[in-house]
């Protein structure tokens, strides 16, 4: 089983509400230290995880947030948000693969993202998704 342990730091210049990251695999679980503000963790079972509702300032830092998967986890980008609008810029961490060598992995974008609506992988796809600030 992989695990990733991470902070993200609010450098955007605002108060943002909201942090998305995209992973390389399914994450299956979530765990975050203080000081994190956030109570819940949408995407469980997705590689695309949502925090929402919750105040942090410029310049402070969330987690670290331990992310759990039964293959290895890296973060492909992340993100922060005010009310569904993206803030800042997005924080690619690496380049994202066209094709998954093992099938028991998703590929990037599989699954249920927010609210029902479901994204399929490209990177077309992912630049609608940046751009619709989800």
């Amino acid at each position: 089983m992989g695990a990733l342990k991470k902070a993200f730091i609010n450098r955007t210049g605002q108060a943002v509400n909201d942090l998305h990251i995209i992973f390389s695999a399914t994450v299956t679980h979530v765990r975050p230290s203080p000081p994190t503000p956030f109570l819940k963790a949408w995407g469980i079972r997705t590689n695309v995880i949502h925090f929402d509702g919750a105040p942090v300032a410029n310049g402070r830092q969330v987690g670290p947030i331990t992310f759990a998967s039964p293959h290895q986890l890296e973060v492909a980008d992340w993100w922060w948000t005010r009310d569904g609008r993206r803030i800042g810029r997005t924080h690619p961490q690496r380049k994202v693969p066209k094709r998954r060598s093992s099938p028991s992995q998703l590929p990037l974008f599989s699954g249920r993202v927010k609210e029902g609506r479901h994204v399929q992988t490209g990177s077309k796809v992912r630049r609608a998704l940046l751009m619709q600030n989800v």
